[in-house]
């Protein structure tokens, strides 16, 4: 428990070092997501109006706006409400934890390299930009199946303004577990080391990038099937329909990620303690020699496997063909000793180098006891959740 201690210590303090934004960039970022608000409400509204694209009641314009700006300050109040679940129940964000290792097989192993960085007003806007695009994406996919049938373009307004209202639904969910979770997991610094494909990756970045490429398709294909059913009479109905909910959530999503900045250091600490304690995920501070042996014994099988190839190539002077070349490493010396086996009679075997890096592959499966996956302990959850709300 004491490393564990000491190893907390040294996190808390070097994420206490980066540079978080100040308050005028605190200001500046909800004055921006103010604008944003009014210009994706009544500025899009009024420009249709203008160029006479559609019908609209100038009178119910600026109403429209205010509510959808009174919206925007609930939505931040729900995201300070997030922000306190997160920082007293960590736990809270374990489903994409549990998403990614059912992605992986529960293959490889976890472990801890916090590395935050600092915080700036551009990487703010970009993080909303993403959210946004997320957010919009899920509630389309979700209310799509409307549009497998033609309907007419009054319709498909009202199918823009169904989208709004179920984006703002999901907002709390959607913000907890695939917005501030993936975010927090990617600056608390948890690897992920696959022994299949040999790739160390972040976890939250793999989160991230999956969440993104799903957003971004299904909005691609609510809009095509937008211009399907409109046609080419009116083209601007699809983009009208995206943009309803997407400039909108932008600027409520700005709220959420400034918002998050202001506890963002908390929250990483938690994030941390929480895999060291529940998951026992090994870190840099107190397993350093353990990781790096973990990582370069994958490299160094690979340069064995690649080795043995050369040198029985160099025999019998033929390319990736010949007899199993499967192993021969001798573990009574210090010094792994490689055996070539007999040259080869007339009978030869293809693909022999695809062999042996499979068969060690499964060597190294079935003998990595040692694997350490994100399954919780058994210690006691009482004591960590106290230990949490400290």
């Amino acid at each position: 428990m004491t490393g564990t201690v000491d190893a907390m210590d040294f996190y808390k303090e070097q994420i206490s070092e980066t540079k978080t934004i100040s308050m005028w960039e605190l200001i500046l970022g909800f004055t921006v997501s103010i604008l944003l608000m009014i210009g994706s409400t009544w500025g899009l509204l009024y420009l249709l109006y203008a160029f006479n694209q559609v019908s609209i009641d100038l009178s119910r314009i600026i109403p429209y706006t205010t509510w959808m700006l009174i919206g925007s300050v609930g939505a931040t109040v729900v995201a300070i409400l997030v922000g306190i679940i997160i920082l007293y129940y960590p736990r809270s964000i374990s489903l994409p934890l549990k998403i990614h290792s059912f992605l992986k097989r529960q293959t490889g192993e976890y472990f801890l390299c916090p590395d935050m960085s600092d915080q700036s007003l551009s990487k703010i806007f970009r993080r909303a930009l993403y959210g946004s695009v997320l957010v919009t994406g899920i509630a389309l996919t979700i209310i799509s199946f409307d549009m497998l049938v033609v309907v007419e373009s009054a319709d498909i307004m009202l199918f823009g303004i169904y989208v709004l209202i179920i984006c703002t639904a999901l907002l709390p969910f959607i913000l907890m577990q695939f917005y501030y979770a993936p975010w927090l997991i990617k600056t608390a610094g948890l690897f992920h080391l696959d022994v299949r494909d040999r790739s160390l990756s972040n976890v939250g970045d793999d989160l991230e990038d999956i969440l993104e490429f799903v957003a971004g398709v299904d909005i691609i294909l609510v809009w095509l099937e937008l211009t399907i059913n409109t046609g080419g009479a009116a083209p601007w109905i699809p983009i009208f329909v995206i943009l309803v909910p997407l400039g909108p959530l932008l600027s409520i999503v700005i709220n959420f990620t400034l918002v998050f900045s202001i506890i963002q250091k908390r929250a990483t600490n938690k994030v941390i303690g929480l895999l060291l304690n529940k998951y026992k995920v090994p870190d840099m501070v107190e397993n350093s020699q353990y990781i790096r042996k973990r990582i370069l014994a994958l490299v160094d099988r690979r340069l064995l496997a690649e080795e043995a190839v050369e040198l029985y190539e160099s025999k019998i002077g033929s390319p990736i063909r010949g007899p199993d070349l499967l192993a021969a490493f001798s573990e009574s010396d210090e010094r792994r000793e490689l055996k070539l086996p007999d040259l080869p009679g007339e009978e030869e075997v293809d693909g022999i180098i695809r062999h042996m890096r499979d068969s060690l592959d499964r060597e190294m499966l079935e003998t990595d006891v040692g694997v350490r996956r994100l399954q919780s302990s058994s210690s006691d959850e009482e004591d960590e959740s106290s230990e949490y709300s400290e």
